[in-house]
Protein backbone atom coordinates (compact mmCIF):
# COMPACT_ATOMS: atom_id res chain seq x y z
CA UNK A 1 0.00 0.00 0.00
CA UNK A 2 2.65 2.51 1.16
CA UNK A 3 4.83 2.48 -2.05
CA UNK A 4 1.84 2.62 -4.72
CA UNK A 5 0.68 6.03 -2.55
CA UNK A 6 3.89 7.61 -2.35
CA UNK A 7 5.94 9.45 -4.96
CA UNK A 8 9.26 10.43 -3.82
CA UNK A 9 9.74 13.38 -6.89
CA UNK A 10 6.60 15.21 -5.19
CA UNK A 11 7.81 18.71 -4.41
CA UNK A 12 5.17 18.61 -1.59
CA UNK A 13 7.25 15.76 0.64
CA UNK A 14 10.22 17.79 0.42
CA UNK A 15 8.40 20.47 2.22
CA UNK A 16 7.39 18.71 5.67
CA UNK A 17 9.32 15.88 8.04
CA UNK A 18 5.85 14.25 9.44
CA UNK A 19 7.04 10.76 10.63
CA UNK A 20 4.08 9.42 7.72
CA UNK A 21 4.48 11.70 5.04
CA UNK A 22 4.50 8.80 2.66
CA UNK A 23 1.07 7.84 3.74
CA UNK A 24 -0.70 11.14 2.32
CA UNK A 25 -1.45 10.63 -1.18
CA UNK A 26 -4.37 13.32 -0.66
CA UNK A 27 -1.62 16.06 0.15
CA UNK A 28 0.45 14.91 -3.07
CA UNK A 29 -3.05 15.25 -5.22
CA UNK A 30 -4.43 18.50 -4.28
CA UNK A 31 -1.15 20.34 -5.34
CA UNK A 32 -0.30 22.84 -2.45
CA UNK A 33 3.15 23.04 -2.73
CA UNK A 34 3.44 26.47 -3.82
CA UNK A 35 0.61 27.62 -1.55
CA UNK A 36 2.70 25.74 0.94
CA UNK A 37 5.84 27.93 0.05
CA UNK A 38 4.11 30.96 -0.07
CA UNK A 39 1.80 30.83 3.49
CA UNK A 40 3.24 30.55 6.93
CA UNK A 41 1.60 29.67 10.21
CA UNK A 42 1.44 33.20 11.61
CA UNK A 43 -1.10 33.65 8.62
CA UNK A 44 -3.42 31.06 9.83
CA UNK A 45 -3.01 31.29 13.42
CA UNK A 46 -5.88 33.73 13.43
CA UNK A 47 -8.68 31.38 11.23
CA UNK A 48 -10.93 29.78 13.71
CA UNK A 49 -12.77 26.57 12.21
CA UNK A 50 -15.38 25.74 14.04
CA UNK A 51 -15.87 21.65 13.59
CA UNK A 52 -19.48 20.79 14.08
CA UNK A 53 -18.59 16.58 14.86
CA UNK A 54 -18.05 14.05 17.73
CA UNK A 55 -15.61 16.67 19.25
CA UNK A 56 -11.68 15.89 19.33
CA UNK A 57 -8.32 14.31 20.88
CA UNK A 58 -6.99 17.70 22.60
CA UNK A 59 -4.02 15.68 24.02
CA UNK A 60 -3.10 13.85 20.84
CA UNK A 61 0.31 14.96 20.04
CA UNK A 62 -0.10 16.41 16.18
CA UNK A 63 -3.96 18.12 17.48
CA UNK A 64 -2.86 19.90 20.84
CA UNK A 65 -1.36 23.05 19.47
CA UNK A 66 -4.22 23.84 17.75
CA UNK A 67 -7.13 22.68 19.80
CA UNK A 68 -8.96 25.54 21.22
CA UNK A 69 -11.91 25.64 23.61
CA UNK A 70 -15.29 24.89 22.06
CA UNK A 71 -18.59 23.09 23.51
CA UNK A 72 -20.74 20.12 23.60
CA UNK A 73 -24.35 20.66 23.31
CA UNK A 74 -25.07 16.84 24.03
CA UNK A 75 -24.35 17.51 27.62
CA UNK A 76 -24.38 21.67 28.03
CA UNK A 77 -20.38 21.69 28.88
CA UNK A 78 -17.19 22.35 27.75
CA UNK A 79 -16.01 19.16 27.64
CA UNK A 80 -15.57 18.32 24.22
CA UNK A 81 -13.73 15.17 24.09
CA UNK A 82 -13.85 13.11 21.51
CA UNK A 83 -15.32 9.29 22.34
CA UNK A 84 -16.07 8.29 18.38
CA UNK A 85 -13.02 9.63 16.95
CA UNK A 86 -14.95 11.13 13.84
CA UNK A 87 -14.18 14.50 14.34
CA UNK A 88 -10.57 14.11 15.47
CA UNK A 89 -10.10 12.16 12.10
CA UNK A 90 -11.30 15.32 10.21
CA UNK A 91 -9.30 17.51 12.73
CA UNK A 92 -5.85 15.92 11.16
CA UNK A 93 -6.54 16.43 8.24
CA UNK A 94 -7.39 20.13 8.44
CA UNK A 95 -4.93 20.85 10.65
CA UNK A 96 -2.64 18.65 12.10
CA UNK A 97 0.81 20.28 13.31
CA UNK A 98 3.75 19.55 10.34
CA UNK A 99 7.14 19.80 10.33
CA UNK A 100 7.25 18.52 13.86
CA UNK A 101 8.81 14.81 12.70
CA UNK A 102 5.94 13.28 14.07
CA UNK A 103 2.71 12.14 13.00
CA UNK A 104 1.04 13.34 9.70
CA UNK A 105 0.45 16.73 8.61
CA UNK A 106 -2.59 18.88 8.03
CA UNK A 107 -3.83 20.81 4.93
CA UNK A 108 -3.91 23.83 6.90
CA UNK A 109 -1.38 23.29 10.06
CA UNK A 110 -1.66 26.23 12.34
CA UNK A 111 -5.20 26.93 11.93
CA UNK A 112 -7.52 27.09 15.20
CA UNK A 113 -9.93 24.01 15.41
CA UNK A 114 -12.85 24.71 17.68
CA UNK A 115 -14.27 21.79 18.44
CA UNK A 116 -18.42 21.52 19.05
CA UNK A 117 -19.61 18.72 19.38
CA UNK A 118 -22.67 17.01 18.43
CA UNK A 119 -22.18 13.56 17.65
CA UNK A 120 -22.35 10.86 20.66
CA UNK A 121 -20.26 7.94 21.00
CA UNK A 122 -21.94 5.83 18.39
CA UNK A 123 -21.51 8.37 15.47
CA UNK A 124 -25.47 10.11 16.06
CA UNK A 125 -26.31 13.56 16.14
CA UNK A 126 -29.61 15.49 17.06
CA UNK A 127 -30.60 17.89 14.49
CA UNK A 128 -31.07 20.63 17.51
CA UNK A 129 -27.82 20.17 18.66
CA UNK A 130 -26.77 21.15 14.84
CA UNK A 131 -28.67 24.18 14.88
CA UNK A 132 -27.52 24.96 18.57
CA UNK A 133 -23.76 24.83 17.28
CA UNK A 134 -24.57 26.94 14.12
CA UNK A 135 -25.47 29.60 16.17
CA UNK A 136 -22.71 29.31 18.20
CA UNK A 137 -20.38 29.66 15.45
CA UNK A 138 -22.51 33.13 14.73
CA UNK A 139 -22.15 34.47 17.76
CA UNK A 140 -18.17 33.54 18.60
CA UNK A 141 -16.55 35.34 15.68
CA UNK A 142 -15.83 31.84 13.87
CA UNK A 143 -14.28 31.88 10.28
CA UNK A 144 -14.98 28.33 8.71
CA UNK A 145 -17.94 25.74 9.58
CA UNK A 146 -16.72 22.04 8.61
CA UNK A 147 -19.96 19.37 8.84
CA UNK A 148 -18.50 16.22 7.58
CA UNK A 149 -22.04 14.71 8.79
CA UNK A 150 -25.74 15.04 7.55
CA UNK A 151 -28.82 13.94 6.99
CA UNK A 152 -31.67 13.17 4.06
CA UNK A 153 -35.03 14.39 4.77
CA UNK A 154 -36.64 11.43 3.81
CA UNK A 155 -34.21 8.74 5.99
CA UNK A 156 -32.75 10.67 8.89
CA UNK A 157 -30.18 8.17 9.27
CA UNK A 158 -28.09 10.06 11.90
CA UNK A 159 -30.07 12.37 13.58
CA UNK A 160 -32.67 11.02 16.06
CA UNK A 161 -35.14 14.10 16.05
CA UNK A 162 -37.71 14.47 13.28
CA UNK A 163 -39.37 17.68 13.95
CA UNK A 164 -39.76 19.29 10.09
CA UNK A 165 -39.48 22.52 11.70
CA UNK A 166 -36.09 22.28 12.38
CA UNK A 167 -34.91 21.93 8.69
CA UNK A 168 -36.35 25.59 8.14
CA UNK A 169 -34.62 26.78 11.23
CA UNK A 170 -31.12 24.90 10.10
CA UNK A 171 -31.84 26.55 6.51
CA UNK A 172 -32.44 30.54 7.85
CA UNK A 173 -29.48 30.16 10.17
CA UNK A 174 -27.29 28.57 7.25
CA UNK A 175 -27.89 32.17 5.35
CA UNK A 176 -27.28 34.38 8.26
CA UNK A 177 -24.02 32.76 8.27
CA UNK A 178 -23.23 33.10 4.74
CA UNK A 179 -24.45 36.55 4.94
CA UNK A 180 -21.36 36.99 7.54
CA UNK A 181 -19.11 35.42 4.88
CA UNK A 182 -18.84 32.32 7.02
CA UNK A 183 -18.10 29.57 4.32
CA UNK A 184 -19.85 26.23 5.55
CA UNK A 185 -18.19 23.15 4.32
CA UNK A 186 -20.37 19.70 4.18
CA UNK A 187 -20.04 16.47 3.15
CA UNK A 188 -22.45 15.38 0.73
CA UNK A 189 -22.89 11.57 2.26
CA UNK A 190 -21.15 8.07 1.13
CA UNK A 191 -24.29 6.52 -0.86
CA UNK A 192 -23.45 6.70 -4.48
CA UNK A 193 -26.74 7.26 -6.60
CA UNK A 194 -28.65 9.07 -3.35
CA UNK A 195 -29.53 12.62 -3.23
CA UNK A 196 -27.09 15.08 -1.78
CA UNK A 197 -27.70 15.03 1.74
CA UNK A 198 -28.25 17.95 4.25
CA UNK A 199 -26.79 20.85 5.02
CA UNK A 200 -24.37 20.22 1.98
CA UNK A 201 -27.58 20.44 -0.32
CA UNK A 202 -28.62 24.16 0.54
CA UNK A 203 -27.15 26.30 -2.48
CA UNK A 204 -25.25 28.56 -0.62
CA UNK A 205 -23.16 25.52 0.87
CA UNK A 206 -19.85 24.08 -0.06
CA UNK A 207 -20.98 20.47 -1.08
CA UNK A 208 -17.68 18.03 -1.16
CA UNK A 209 -17.43 14.17 -2.35
CA UNK A 210 -14.85 11.67 -2.29
CA UNK A 211 -12.83 10.58 -4.86
CA UNK A 212 -10.02 7.45 -4.61
CA UNK A 213 -6.39 6.91 -5.35
CA UNK A 214 -6.78 6.93 -8.97
CA UNK A 215 -8.79 10.33 -8.75
CA UNK A 216 -12.31 8.41 -10.04
CA UNK A 217 -15.38 9.03 -7.61
CA UNK A 218 -15.11 6.79 -4.43
CA UNK A 219 -18.80 6.79 -2.68
CA UNK A 220 -18.70 3.93 0.15
CA UNK A 221 -21.72 1.47 -0.39
CA UNK A 222 -21.40 2.06 -4.13
CA UNK A 223 -23.86 0.82 -6.70
CA UNK A 224 -23.43 1.86 -10.60
CA UNK A 225 -26.55 4.05 -10.43
CA UNK A 226 -25.95 7.37 -11.47
CA UNK A 227 -25.00 10.52 -9.47
CA UNK A 228 -27.19 12.81 -7.90
CA UNK A 229 -24.80 15.04 -6.40
CA UNK A 230 -24.92 19.17 -6.34
CA UNK A 231 -23.49 19.98 -9.91
CA UNK A 232 -20.99 22.71 -7.35
CA UNK A 233 -19.63 20.13 -6.15
CA UNK A 234 -16.17 19.65 -5.32
CA UNK A 235 -14.01 16.47 -5.04
CA UNK A 236 -11.19 15.65 -2.76
CA UNK A 237 -9.60 12.67 -1.56
CA UNK A 238 -11.61 10.64 0.46
CA UNK A 239 -9.83 6.47 0.37
CA UNK A 240 -7.44 5.78 2.35
CA UNK A 241 -7.04 8.67 4.43
CA UNK A 242 -4.43 8.23 6.91
CA UNK A 243 -5.42 10.69 9.72
CA UNK A 244 -5.20 11.01 13.53
CA UNK A 245 -7.47 9.11 15.77
CA UNK A 246 -8.69 9.29 19.42
CA UNK A 247 -6.03 7.49 22.38
CA UNK A 248 -3.14 9.45 20.75
CA UNK A 249 -3.50 6.98 17.44
CA UNK A 250 -4.02 6.94 14.06
CA UNK A 251 -5.84 5.08 11.09
CA UNK A 252 -6.52 4.95 7.76
CA UNK A 253 -10.72 6.42 7.02
CA UNK A 254 -12.93 6.85 4.10
CA UNK A 255 -15.77 8.80 2.88
CA UNK A 256 -16.91 12.40 1.98
CA UNK A 257 -16.01 13.45 5.37
CA UNK A 258 -12.40 12.94 5.36
CA UNK A 259 -12.57 14.98 1.85
CA UNK A 260 -14.53 17.84 3.43
CA UNK A 261 -10.92 18.47 5.58
CA UNK A 262 -9.77 18.70 2.65
CA UNK A 263 -11.68 21.31 1.01
CA UNK A 264 -12.40 22.94 4.48
CA UNK A 265 -8.44 23.21 4.88
CA UNK A 266 -8.52 24.45 1.28
CA UNK A 267 -10.86 27.55 1.78
CA UNK A 268 -8.61 28.46 5.32
CA UNK A 269 -5.89 29.26 3.23
CA UNK A 270 -7.29 30.97 1.17
CA UNK A 271 -8.77 32.88 3.55
CA UNK A 272 -6.13 33.38 5.70
CA UNK A 273 -5.03 35.39 2.26
CA UNK A 274 -8.29 38.19 2.53
CA UNK A 275 -10.57 37.39 5.41
CA UNK A 276 -13.36 39.09 3.65
CA UNK A 277 -13.57 36.22 0.80
CA UNK A 278 -17.15 35.78 0.67
CA UNK A 279 -18.40 31.71 0.16
CA UNK A 280 -19.43 32.14 -2.71
CA UNK A 281 -16.32 33.98 -3.74
CA UNK A 282 -14.09 30.82 -2.35
CA UNK A 283 -16.28 28.03 -3.61
CA UNK A 284 -16.03 29.81 -7.29
CA UNK A 285 -12.38 29.90 -6.74
CA UNK A 286 -12.45 26.00 -6.34
CA UNK A 287 -14.90 24.99 -8.62
CA UNK A 288 -13.67 27.43 -11.78
CA UNK A 289 -9.60 26.20 -11.18
CA UNK A 290 -10.21 22.74 -10.28
CA UNK A 291 -8.57 19.61 -11.98
CA UNK A 292 -11.50 18.57 -14.30
CA UNK A 293 -11.73 14.66 -14.51
CA UNK A 294 -14.16 12.88 -16.92
CA UNK A 295 -15.33 9.30 -15.06
CA UNK A 296 -16.81 6.52 -16.95
CA UNK A 297 -20.21 7.69 -15.16
CA UNK A 298 -19.60 11.47 -14.83
CA UNK A 299 -17.19 14.58 -14.77
CA UNK A 300 -16.17 15.47 -11.90
CA UNK A 301 -13.79 18.73 -10.10
CA UNK A 302 -11.30 18.05 -7.95
CA UNK A 303 -9.52 20.07 -5.82
CA UNK A 304 -6.65 22.15 -6.62
CA UNK A 305 -5.04 24.23 -4.19
CA UNK A 306 -2.60 25.61 -6.17
CA UNK A 307 -4.60 26.81 -8.80
CA UNK A 308 -6.94 28.79 -6.53
CA UNK A 309 -4.34 30.38 -4.50
CA UNK A 310 -2.53 31.36 -8.02
CA UNK A 311 -5.82 33.39 -9.07
CA UNK A 312 -6.15 34.55 -5.78
CA UNK A 313 -2.92 36.22 -5.58
CA UNK A 314 -3.18 37.54 -9.33
CA UNK A 315 -0.52 34.94 -10.86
Amino acid sequence: MTKSLYNKKNKVYDLINDEYKELLWGLRLINLEETWSKISNLDLCNIKIGLIDSGVDRNHEDLKNIVIEGFNFIDNSKDTTDHFGHGTRVAGIIGAEKNNKIGIAGVASGVQIVPLKVMDHRGKANIKNIIKALEWCMNNDIDIINLSLGYYKDCLNILTNKNSQDYFIEEEIVSELIKKSVPIISAVGNGYGKETQYPAAYSSVISVASCGIKLSPFHLYASPKNNKCKKDTIYAPGEYIYTTDIRGNYVYDFGSSMACGFVTGAIALLKSQNKVLSPKKLKNLLLDHSKKITTPNEDIKFLNVDNAFNELQGF
